[in-house]
């Protein structure tokens, strides 16, 4: 049945399952009429065989309220409500600020007032000069007024932007020409309800039953995770989200005046209370801090969104397909629910199984369905059944998340305790046979009661004791466990034993499923042998049911490779794991580890991300990350939430019925050409070039990044090592702050840049008909027009070296985003770029530019001043506190340009 998982990790993962679709409302006559025939349907069709291709893909756009990153400009009459609503909001904090400092007040004004002059030409040089002679002679409590108060209007702009993604949807499909056609869910193309039309009203025949077969079989899981790329605290979060409920009540028309009154004063006490909030966090978060980040989603979003949405779900099967989704797989079992409930008699027993609490309310559930009580059975029960199928016993599994080389040393010790030699020193056969061997007995390796005895060091004891820890968890507890840097079969293998040693089995039924991360480009290049050694291995087989999972890292590969290697990497490993898969009849399920940025290989385009993924690599069954502030932006309220579980559901279903377009030989050759040269190019500025490093640490703020509160992991996996063990994190959101955005397009530009014509006009062709590149390259052209040439400059001039040939690579790093920007145009064929200090603009660069371009000139002043200053020990008492607070000015400095450019990390 069609299953929704949601996951937690704190530094590892989270996911949730969504439950089978259950009868709706007991009522005589439907809401919403069976679809019986084409002519019910306002969505154009194309052939079953056909990818989606941008006429479908973007079917009745004008009904989707898209995030404005993803609209070419703002609509006069559309946007009009939402510019209101800033206005608004925009008033309220300048009322508030003005009353506390007036001349914080007055800086925010005269930067603002340039950064809308800069917004509206970016060629305006005057404009950029007076911010920066501004931000230079604010004084230390001046700059970090004036940044909190940026910084809050920018969470302000967001706030009310989320609710007019759902103020347009809702107005269209209740206006005049739609009001015939409204239903449980939007008409949209990337809609469950616009996706089973655009299947129907194909020319090759397809069933409302196959459709509705495919759809209750899939399974979409998102993993909610514990990432550092969400800068505001869980408290400020939910004063937002109660912003945006305000705008929702005073769009009601019927609203009595005194009602608006009190709706406008809440919302001036929440901005007050936000101006006397302290934004910084003062202490390191753990990695529990973190993950209850997410929990506090689920409860507050999730509990309410789920099942909410999976009851329009099911009336939208009744109403598309004639059908609804009825639990006949559940048991009826009233023998054993009344033994249960004569022993719960006697004493009360705690339940820990999903099936222990699904059984007795299925049996409810049907009694009141057979006594014709229907219109109860399908209230708040069905929303509890539904609630229990997703969330089970404890609300979410928790999945694990572990470098292969801890578990090398924990079982580098543990041979060495045995005294048959050093496990890390071994070869990958010796250390298979070993697996294999240590797999199939019956002994343990040793005494788990002597375990503080043996003489390990505390870094093994720590890799041993998350095992005993997860040994003592209920089964329902945990989901996957993840191996970071995987790279041989002996890894998978090594974690199987491990928990083994800790009672873990398949035969108990609480072994976690070991999942392999391939994350560099040679990882990702070698995984399909990975995978035949595995799979040739009968006993690994038996063990894993035929099923394995794998997860796919997008983040660490682009960090690696460079973006364009990396999505090759990344398609072609997809491809060739799946074929194996298919020889040795495995199912096999991906796990794409992405991020919120291009560079860490996420999508705003949710619904066309999914049906590029290469051919027979979805199948049903989608395993996905939910990273940081992305969360907050698919998660932030029940509606965005659920309209993100409808994308994701409709996605998956379009995708079986879609027959994608392989690319020919010719095409695969000019990719692997790309390819290389991308990642040669990629490689030599930030591998060989040895001024590369001084660069990026003097021209960014990667430095303080690793020394403030943002997140519990440590900025390096070695704290003494370079570029390579820099996490992608914080190498991705050092080039954000900057507006460089370095990390997701370098390379670029050696790939496309085609010297032979034939090549170029392949490209284009390309681009033209195969929807993975065209939604690559599409990708890039988004986040090229986040980039701002004269700004990355500016931290060049405050901040890095005269001496060194510095200054000269940070220009030749400024003329190659000049020659990406137009290699990206010559493939696509569009003419919007003019010049290196012309953006391809967007409506949210025009809303939100004036914000983030004020506070990126503070910020680098702010970075000038603090490195200037030199260490704490040779400052006065009284210079320490003017660095303390000039610290804390550039904290708030960096969440606000990571609202403003709504993905950080």
């Amino acid at each position: 049945m069609h299953n929704y998982l949601i996951i937690l990790g704190a530094a590892a993962v989270v996911s949730f399952v969504d439950p089978p679709l259950f009868v709706l409302a007991g009522v005589s006559k439907p809401a919403f009429a069976p679809r019986n025939s084409k002519a019910s349907s306002s969505l154009g069709g194309k052939q079953k065989n056909q990818v989606l291709t941008d006429d479908v893909a973007h079917v009745n756009a004008s009904f989707v309220a898209p995030p404005l990153a993803q609209a070419a400009e703002v609509d006069d009459v559309v946007d009009a409500p939402l510019m209101n609503d800033i206005q608004m909001l925009s008033d309220i904090l300048a009322e508030v600020v003005k009353k506390d400092n007036p001349r914080v007040h007055e800086l925010y004004t005269q930067l603002r007032q340039h950064g809308i002059e800069r917004a509206s030409d970016p060629d305006n040089v005057e404009a950029f000069e007076q911010m920066k002679k501004l931000a230079y002679d604010l004084t230390p409590f001046d700059a970090l007024g004036v940044m909190r108060t940026f910084s809050i209007a920018l969470n302000l702009v967001n706030a009310a932007e989320v609710h007019h993604r759902l103020r347009v949807m809702r107005q269209n499909e209740l206006s005049s020409e739609m009001k015939s056609h409204v239903g449980p869910l939007p008409i949209t193309g990337d809609s469950v309800r616009g996706t089973i039309d655009v299947i129907l009203d194909g020319e090759e025949a397809v069933t409302k039953d196959e459709i509705f077969n495919k759809l209750i079989h899939q399974k979409v899981e998102i993993v909610l995770t514990a990432h550092p790329t969400e800068v505001n605290r869980k408290s400020l979060l939910r004063k937002y989200r109660k912003i945006t409920e305000i705008l929702g009540l005073l769009d009601r028309p019927e609203l009595h005046p005194y009602e608006r009154t009190v709706a406008i004063t809440d919302l001036r006490r929440l901005v007050a209370t936000l101006w006397s909030s302290d934004e910084i966090r003062r202490q390191k978060p753990t990695p529990q801090n973190e993950a209850l980040g997410g929990i506090a989603v689920i409860e507050s979003v999730l509990w309410e969104a789920v099942p909410a949405y999976l009851r329009k779900l099911d009336a939208q099967c009744y109403a598309s397909l004639g059908r609804r989704a009825l639990s006949d797989s559940q048991p009826y079992a009233s023998t054993t629910i009344g033994t249960r409930l004569d022993n719960a008699s006697d004493q009360i027993q705690p339940l820990f199984v999903r099936e222990e609490l699904l059984s007795p309310l299925m049996v409810i559930h049907r009694s009141l369905v057979e006594a014709g009580l229907e219109i109860l059975a399908d209230g708040k029960l069905s929303d509890v059944i539904r609630r229990v199928q997703v969330f089970g016993m404890t609300l979410v599994p928790l999945d694990i998340r572990e470098e292969s080389t801890k578990h090398t040393l924990a079982l580098d010790a543990i041979t060495r305790y045995l005294g048959v030699g050093s496990y890390q020193e071994w070869d990958e056969e010796a250390r298979l046979n070993f697996l294999q061997s240590e797999l199939s007995s019956k002994r343990s390796l040793f005494l788990i009661s002597d375990l503080d005895t043996l003489g390990f060091d505390e870094g093994v004891l720590t890799t041993l004791k998350t095992f005993m820890m997860a040994s003592n968890l209920e089964r329902e507890s945990l989901g996957a466990y993840v191996i970071s840097q995987a790279q041989t079969a002996s890894d998978v293998l090594a974690v199987m034993l491990l928990q083994k040693q800790f009672g873990m089995t398949s035969k108990k039924g609480n072994r976690m499923r070991v999942v392999p991360l391939f994350e560099t480009l040679n990882d990702l290049t070698n995984a399909d042998d990975v995978l035949e050694t595995l799979f040739s291995i009968s006993s690994y087989v038996g063990a894993v049911k035929s099923k394995q999972e794998v997860m796919v890292g997008y983040s660490d590969s682009a960090k690696d490779a460079g973006r364009l290697a990396a999505c090759w990497a990344q398609y072609t490993a997809q491809e060739k794991m799946a074929k194996v898969a298919t020889k040795h009849n495995i199912e096999l399920t991906f796990f794409h580890g992405k991020g919120g940025t291009v560079g860490r290989g996420g999508n705003p385009a949710l619904y066309r991300a999914i049906l590029s993924h290469p051919p027979n690599t979805v199948n049903g069954r989608f395993r996905v990350t939910e990273q940081g502030e992305m969360i907050r932006q698919n998660f932030g309220s029940p509606a965005i939430a659920e309209r993100t579980m409808d994308i994701y559901t409709a996605a998956v279903l379009r995708e079986a019925f879609t027959k994608q377009i392989s690319p020919t030989q010719s095409w695969r050759d000019q990719m692997q050409r790309v390819s290389d040269a991308s990642c040669a190019g990629y490689r030599h500025l930030v591998r060989e070039e040895p001024r590369f490093v001084p660069y990026f640490r003097q021209a960014t703020p990667e430095l303080e990044l690793g020394s403030l509160n943002i997140g519990s992991r440590p900025a390096k996996r070695n704290p003494k090592g370079g570029i390579e063990s820099l996490r992608a994190i914080p190498w991705t959101f050092a080039w954000t702050q900057t507006r460089t955005h370095l990390s997701a397009w370098l390379g670029v530009s050696d790939g496309l840049n085609a010297k032979d014509e034939k090549d170029q006009k392949e490209l284009k062709e390309m681009y033209k008909q195969w929807p993975w590149f065209r939604e690559s390259i599409d990708l890039i052209a988004m986040i090229l027009s986040k980039t701002d040439f004269s700004i990355s400059k500016m931290y060049d001039e405050l901040l890095v070296e005269k001496t060194g040939g510095l200054l000269e690579l940070g220009e030749a790093v400024r003329n190659k985003l000049v020659d990406t920007r137009q290699a990206v145009l010559d493939v696509t064929g569009s003419h919007d770029v003019q010049g290196p200090h012309v953006q391809l603009l967007r409506a949210s660069t025009k809303i939100r530019n004036p914000y983030v371009d004020s506070i990126n000139v503070v910020q680098a002043e702010l970075l000038k001043e603090i490195r200037q200053m030199g260490d704490d020990e040779s400052l006065s008492p009284e210079m320490r506190e003017v660095k303390e607070v000039r610290k804390d000015a550039l904290v708030v400095s960096i969440n606000g340009i990571a609202q403003g450019m709504r993905n950080s990390g």
